[in-house]
């Protein structure tokens, strides 16, 4: 009660307004980080030439229904030969850190 004879209070009900906002903006980082992930795995089973990757993946994701004129851009690359690749690129206004490792690939953002 808020003491004038209200059925409620208004602090519980901003609070659990912002707790589903909270969780939707989480979900919807998660769905992009997946999305990311996909193009980047796409780009990097047809090629691990730098610029071929960054040109499959800005076509991956304009397909996938991404504004195209989000452009990747590279930041760090680092690779050694067939065991360990990694670099750090932007899309999108986010930072994003790869690694792949023996064929398995991670994805975080950063």
């Amino acid at each position: 009660m808020d003491g004038k004879g209200g059925k409620y209070d208004i602090t519980s009900t901003v609070i659990a307004a912002d707790h589903d906002s909270c969780f939707s903006s989480n979900q919807k980082i998660k769905e992009e980080l997946k999305m990311v992930k996909r193009a980047l795995k796409y780009a990097l089973t047809i090629s691990e030439d730098p610029t071929e990757i960054k040109k499959n993946m800005e076509e991956y994701l304009a397909a996938a229904g991404y504004d195209r004129r989000f452009r990747f851009k590279w930041r760090a690359i680092s690779g050694n030969s067939e065991h360990i690749f990694s670099g750090i690129f932007e899309f999108a206004g986010q930072r994003y850190y790869f690694n792949k490792t023996l064929g398995k690939l991670e994805l975080e953002r950063i």
